[in-house]
């Protein structure tokens, strides 16, 4: 590991700061995400340099790794595929927006592997076909991933997925939510089974008690 540049943190990602709201009503709004948390006793959040974290429904202590366009760059220097972090030591893992054009090599395998078994994954991403987010991308837009593009960025042997990908702003239907959400749980390993071997069986015998009876 090395440290970080200067020219790490002026890296063109994209900001979706302004989408931070909505983010927060989706993690302290979705039951799967609430009870993932009602679960964990603390989480890694998975963030760009320019995303503001946003809210939780419960005070769970937050760490964050953060990075830049061509790796991770706090709280340590890394490649994408080279996490600094225990295998099966992670009980929740939130990455947000590192699906979004000039991002290369970001590795969601090395977070399935940190990631404890039956521990929980939480994905958000802007939603290419939202108004709210074109401004944001511009005529980048269509290289965000669409909701099959983005389900299958997540998808993993090892990962069982929930197929929960909008949450409505509001009754008007069908508007969308600006942020797509897709919630995982790793598997969780299977116990091997051997197979039952014949053996044959003996019956040994026990000597008999004599007894003495006399007539009345």
């Amino acid at each position: 590991m090395s440290r970080a540049g200067p020219s790490d943190l002026t890296d063109s990602l994209v900001d979706f700061s302004s989408l931070q709201p909505v983010e927060s009503a989706l993690l302290t709004g979705m039951s799967a995400i609430t009870d993932a948390l009602a679960r964990a006793d603390w989480l890694v959040e998975c963030a760009p340099v320019t995303s503001p974290s946003p809210q939780l429904s419960s005070p769970v202590q937050r760490e964050r790794v953060l990075f830049s366009q061509h790796r991770f760059i706090w709280p340590f220097v890394s490649a994408f595929d080279a996490l600094p972090v225990d295998t099966d030591s992670v009980p929740l893992v939130v990455i947000r927006h590192a699906w979004q054009p000039g991002l290369a090599g970001f590795a969601l395998a090395e977070w399935v592997r940190v990631l404890k078994p039956g521990g929980t994954l939480i994905a958000l991403s802007a939603n290419p076909w939202h108004p709210k987010v074109w401004p944001l991308v511009k005529r980048q837009t269509l290289k965000l991933p669409s909701w099959p593009h983005f389900l299958w960025a997540n998808s993993h042997p090892e990962m069982k997925l929930s197929l929960n990908p909008f949450c409505r702003a509001d009754r008007r239907w069908p508007r969308l939510s600006p942020v797509l959400v897709v919630v995982g749980q790793k598997r969780s390993p299977v116990a091997p089974i051997r197979p039952m071997t014949r053996r044959s069986l003996s019956v040994k015998q026990a000597p008999a008690m004599l007894t003495q009876c006399r007539a009345a």
